[in-house]
């Protein structure tokens, strides 16, 4: 399947052992290859307050130059899980409303594709959820 970027569908929805759904990749992937460009649905800081009494507190981005609205990512992009140790690695294009995924080695078929949600690929810092 085509997307509109002219490229192949390269992940897949998929049974994460002991976490429940991850994205797994559909193909082999190369390094520094962008795996997915995500648009965004983002909200305003007022509503975004809200977002954490929902079930949808467990999928947004913190959002806009400040960080303080929240971004619900389309496509895959709000259901990669996040790892201290990951394989890709995702940025935020404010100006496009839109969060590319990118890895940051080979990934093979079949594995699952997990980045650190604290944005930056090694960093640490305790999450606000229990990471599986």
């Amino acid at each position: 399947m085509q997307t509109d970027q002219g490229s192949l569908i390269k992940t897949y929805i998929g049974e994460a052992p002991g976490i429940g759904r991850g994205v797994f990749a559909a193909q082999d992937i190369a390094k520094w290859e962008v795996i997915e460009i995500c648009p965004v649905l983002a909200v305003s800081p007022a509503e975004a307050l809200y977002l954490d009494l929902t079930l949808l507190g467990d999928y947004y981005y913190a959002w806009a130059p400040e960080l303080t609205g929240a971004a619900i990512a389309l496509g895959h992009g709000s259901l990669y899980n996040h790892s201290y140790t990951p394989n890709a690695w995702y940025s935020k294009d404010f100006n496009r409303g839109q969060i590319q995924i990118i890895s940051l080695r080979e990934i093979a078929k079949g594995e699952e594709i997990r980045f650190n949600y604290n944005s930056s690929p090694m960093d640490p810092t305790p999450m606000r959820f229990d990471p599986k």
